[in-house]
């Protein structure tokens, strides 16, 4: 898609210099017509710095946006897929607009960390690994995230489009060179068993044994977990499909 003519001509109108693209997949099995899988992109444009901002206007976007979603619903048609909406194939926003939600999450894990957040209107992979954590008898979550992991495995998940990075100063950093940094000075305050871990999961109380162990550290972090001891190990949840099912294609 991003060789198209018309999308060049659109990115061009808009100054882009480069762009990263990262995948996001989750998933509608709780939604009330259980869409199933719903892999999409979120992708940050960079735009130059002479760039005149007053074009960014409410009609301007919303030009671009239609040009860009047609040209993106027949991508997805001609790869056999379904019709994309408007209203949900493609969303175009400047920068301005996700500044609030940047400043609470951060840009650079909206990005890079699709796979640890916990999705609003579905499920993301990780939350079907927290679920079967949670509850042995969800087969269901099991399955969708083995499905997941044999479906990516080896899948690049974000992509710098060519020469974004020397443009910027940006080096290549090898696995273990990464593996080898510390940016953060770590201490070792305890071990979670995964019984315990379940328990944590059940309530959901994953921030607030990080807020404890940064306040009042492992004591703080050991009294809530036999506070909620054996909350994790219910197993009595029967989880449904609605009758339907879908799978995840690998490429």
């Amino acid at each position: 898609m991003f060789a198209d003519f018309t999308v060049r001509k659109v990115f061009a109108e808009m100054g882009v210099l480069g762009q990263i693209r990262a995948l996001e997949v989750t998933h509608g099995r709780l939604s009330e017509f259980n869409n199933g899988w719903h892999p999409h992109y979120h992708l940050l444009l960079f735009c130059g710095s002479g760039v005149d901002l007053a074009r960014f206007d409410g009609p301007q976007m919303k030009d671009w946006a239609v040009r860009l979603y047609l040209r993106w619903a027949a991508c997805c048609e001609a790869a056999g897929l379904g019709t994309p909406s408007f209203a949900h194939g493609l969303k175009l926003d400047d920068g301005s607009k996700a500044a609030r939600y940047v400043s609470k999450w951060g840009l650079e894990d909206e990005m890079t960390k699709g796979h640890s957040k916990k999705a609003i209107h579905g499920e993301t992979p990780f939350d079907f690994l927290r679920a079967y954590l949670v509850d042995q008898a969800d087969k269901q979550a099991g399955a969708l995230f083995k499905e997941f992991a044999e479906t990516f495995k080896g899948k690049r998940q974000l992509h710098w489009s060519k020469g974004l990075k020397k443009r910027f100063a940006i080096g290549e950093s090898s696995d273990e060179e990464l593996a080898a940094q510390m940016d953060d000075h770590a201490a070792m305050l305890g071990t979670i068993t995964l019984d315990q871990w379940r328990d944590v999961l059940a309530v959901e109380g994953n921030g607030l044994v990080l807020m404890l162990a940064a306040k009042g550290g492992w004591d703080a972090v050991a009294i809530f977990l036999e506070s909620i001891k054996g909350k994790g190990q219910r197993t009595d949840r029967q989880p449904e499909n609605n009758g339907r099912s879908s799978r995840l294609s690998r490429t």
